[in-house]
């Protein structure tokens, strides 16, 4: 743990620290942080780790895409995806570089096989409809 914790800076320590003294950060939830940092260095550390803490239960499904492939605005795509899935399936929508991806819960990846099968798509040719 101190290892990981030392990835940040003190104020940042002392945030997780009490964390996990409260026992709503786990070590391994701790682990995630530093890749989670990088992804998003701007972030206040503890959204990061509402992040983590939110996500712990969560079993995710991830749909990584070319973002060439993607024929709207970023910002559109993320409330059209959040109404696609009502609201609260989506994790989180994650661009870097050329790759995007979506991250959704298991129920979510079920309504967009569900929408897929609707309209005689495979779930494959359902994602590029949506990303055009």
């Amino acid at each position: 743990e101190v290892n990981d914790l030392s990835k940040f800076s003190v104020e940042d320590q002392e945030i997780i620290a009490q964390l996990i003294v409260n026992k709503q950060l786990s070590s391994q939830d701790l682990k995630t942080l530093p890749p989670l940092r990088k992804q998003y260095p701007n972030e206040d550390i503890k959204t990061l780790a509402n992040r983590v803490i939110k996500s712990a239960n969560i079993k995710i499904s991830v749909i990584n895409f070319y973002v060439g492939d993607l024929h709207k605005d970023k910002e559109y795509f993320k409330v059209y995806l959040d109404n696609l899935l009502n609201n609260k399936e989506l994790v989180d929508l994650v661009f870097y570089n050329n790759i995007g991806s979506i991250k959704i819960t298991k129920n979510g990846e079920k309504i967009l096989k569900t929408k897929a099968k609707e309209q005689n798509l495979t779930f494959k040719g359902f994602i590029n409809q949506i990303l055009q």
